[in-house]
């Protein structure tokens, strides 16, 4: 029950931290 509950938590913080990490490499060029 608790990986079932973690599994969206985890995607959701792995695509927050990618989008942040392209936006800073966008706004450093």
């Amino acid at each position: 029950m608790k990986e079932f509950k973690t599994a969206p938590e985890f995607s959701s913080t792995s695509l927050a931290n990618f989008g942040q990490r392209d936006m800073v490499s966008w706004a450093s060029s």
